[in-house]
């Protein structure tokens, strides 16, 4: 596979996947992020 096109694969599975990392990530994180 050309490596510009698995970058690009890459770089917008991660932003379609994104948001649905960021859910539970924010929870997990909140405890350090709030002291």
């Amino acid at each position: 596979m050309d490596a510009r096109l698995q970058l690009r694969v890459q770089r917008y599975g991660w932003d379609a996947a994104c948001p649905h990392y960021h859910v539970g990530w924010s929870d997990q994180l909140r405890p350090a992020h709030d002291r």
